[in-house]
């Protein structure tokens, strides 16, 4: 005696074309979030280089003495721009950093001063969306 299965008729096209549509979302979805976390990492790599100038700056006014640290609160020194070349970007990101040196203390007792940098950069994928990393520090005389 033998067995015989019926049930041998394989997938219909309506399966299959539900099937699809089914891995079509899901890749949709993943798809997705590959890009979403491309554009987290890029912002990091912007984020991480502004974070590396204001750091490497403040560490030349800190070098400096204190009579060549000259007070510019109200007129601060002139914007220094910055470019920068990334990998897979097509132009230099440029950055603008502002530099600002603040007397602490009255006139004939300063004893230190206030160093304040503002390191400015437009994100390539969205024009006229600027972000900041501000740092700042205290030089005793």
């Amino acid at each position: 005696m033998q067995i015989v299965s019926r049930n041998n008729r394989g997938l219909t096209l309506v399966e299959i074309l539900v099937a699809l549509v089914i891995t079509l979302v899901v890749f949709l979805g993943l798809m997705q979030t590959a890009m979403l976390s491309m554009d987290v990492n890029t912002n990091n790599q912007l984020r991480e280089e502004a974070v590396s100038i204001a750091e490497r700056r403040i560490r030349e006014l800190r070098d400096l003495s204190g009579g060549n640290l000259t007070p510019t609160a109200v007129t601060p020194w002139p914007q220094e721009a910055v470019s920068v070349n990334f990998r897979n970007f097509a132009n230099p990101v440029p950055y603008t950093v502002d530099i600002t040196v603040v007397n602490i203390g009255t006139a004939p007792d300063i004893t230190a001063k206030q160093i304040g940098i503002v390191v400015t950069w437009q994100v390539p994928k969205s024009p006229g969306v600027n972000l900041t990393h501000r740092i700042s520090t205290l030089k005793r005389l």
